[in-house]
């Protein structure tokens, strides 16, 4: 969502505009730059919070029930992921299978 102010200046920003006085244009114009910049970043913060990220729920304990998307650690292995809601640690499957 880019947000524009009014009146809005067709040239861009320059190094040299940066040591004149600031007229309403410039302002307005550097105004501008920053909103766009901030709808940018909404966009990416808007994806980061909608992905489902792993949440860690410590050492596993037998019999408790986790949620999917949780991680456990058991015997020195970190990130048992538990793909759907259960109450039971995944096992290993062998080597080839």
């Amino acid at each position: 969502m880019s947000r524009t102010l009014d009146p809005v200046p067709d040239a861009a920003l320059t190094p040299a505009d940066l040591t004149k006085p600031a007229t309403y244009g410039t302002v307005m114009m550097a105004l501008n730059l920053v909103l766009d910049v901030f709808a940018k970043l909404e966009g990416r913060v808007a994806v980061v919070e909608a992905a489902s990220l792993p949440r860690y729920e410590g050492v596993h304990k037998a019999g408790k029930r986790y949620p999917a998307g949780s991680l456990t650690t058991k015997s020195g292995v970190s990130g048992w992921p538990c793909r759907q809601p259960t109450g039971r640690r995944e096992r290993r499957r062998a080597a080839g299978g």
